[in-house]
């Protein structure tokens, strides 16, 4: 979805936004498809529809209820498209203050398997 006319995101649904993608992609490099599927039927859709973006909260809708999945991949794949949406429309925001860089370390992505990125024990405190 194209973005080039609607008014840029607040700071605060930006950063909700920035939240949000971190537990997508924490959860999808972990595997937990539970989790996954929370956060796309829940926290994505109230964070779309805060911001107008109906389209995106039918698809995260359509995500959980839509239909049966024919296995576990077909699920992670439609999880995938749903992420590449919100990073779209994050990176389509422009926020001056942020170099494309620094939004999402390309190892907390799909791929990396399990790893955690560096600085992180994952040891609960």
């Amino acid at each position: 979805m194209l973005r080039c006319n609607m008014k840029p995101l607040s700071r605060k649904l930006r950063l909700g936004l920035e939240d949000l993608l971190g537990d997508l992609w924490y959860a999808r490099r972990s595997g937990d498809l539970g989790r996954l599927a929370l956060l796309s039927y829940f926290e994505v859709r109230r964070w779309a529809r805060l911001t107008g973006e109906h389209a995106l909260a039918h698809e995260s809708s359509v995500l959980v209820a839509g239909f049966p999945y024919g296995g576990r991949d077909s699920f992670l794949a439609q999880v995938d498209s749903l992420i590449a949406h919100l990073e779209q429309v994050l990176s389509g925001d422009g926020d001056p203050n942020l170099d494309a860089t620094d939004q999402a370390p390309s190892h907390w992505r799909r791929g990396s398997g399990n790893r955690l990125p560096r600085g992180f024990s994952g040891s609960a405190v």
